[in-house]
């Protein structure tokens, strides 16, 4: 995964947040994968999953089976102590998910 730019998200009262960001190509199977904090200095970014420190988003085709597949990996990750596959359309603020 490739460091970028900290995700800037303006909150209310126009202050803004930063999240780190990190992302991956894999180009022969056509998925994008970005590894997002959910924690900024002031708040959360998706506030319905506070115990979430990052969120991985995964953008292409994936089958049910890879999903499986990669929550698996994750799980067997001594530091992971977590992982969940979320539907971002039932998240009042999915909104926060929009990257440019």
């Amino acid at each position: 995964m490739k460091k970028q730019t900290d995700y800037e998200l303006l909150l209310q009262q126009k202050k803004k947040d930063y999240y780190s960001m990190y992302t991956y190509c894999d180009a022969i199977k056509k998925i994008d994968f970005t590894l997002v904090s959910n924690k900024g200095v002031q708040s959360y970014l998706i506030k319905e999953h506070p115990y979430f420190d990052y969120f991985l988003i995964v953008e292409g085709y994936t089958s049910k089976e890879k999903q499986e597949q990669i929550l698996t990996q994750l799980q067997n990750i001594p530091d992971v102590l977590m992982s969940a596959n979320i539907n971002p359309n039932h998240l009042p603020s999915k909104v926060n998910l929009v990257f440019d």
